[in-house]
């Protein structure tokens, strides 16, 4: 993203929702679980089932933040490479002046 108001709305929605999920405490809990009893198979399975569940949570607010009101995302490069490209067009489409000898 390089929008720094998506950035803005992406970042205060995952937060929002690692709140909600209470993500931090999760993870300070299982990291102390891993510190006591090791890679156990149900410490490898909290932390397969947390992994998924931010990943989730990532990829939710990068895909709503990231939408526009109005269709599809464009590319500013790709936008200015457009309107050149009119730019272009258009004073080619112009008829020639009369060279002056």
């Amino acid at each position: 993203m390089e929008q720094d108001d998506k950035k803005l709305k992406f970042t205060t929605m995952a937060r929002t929702q690692f709140l909600q999920h209470n993500i931090a405490e999760r993870v300070f809990k299982l990291a102390a679980a891993f510190s006591e009893h090791g890679a156990t198979d149900m410490n490898i399975a909290t932390y397969q089932s947390l992994d998924k569940q931010i990943m989730e949570i990532v990829k939710c607010s990068m895909k709503k933040a990231a939408r526009k009101d109005f269709g599809y995302m464009r590319s500013p490069d790709l936008t200015k490479a457009g309107q050149m490209l009119m730019l272009y067009k258009c004073i080619r489409s112009k008829e020639t002046r009369p060279r002056t000898q």
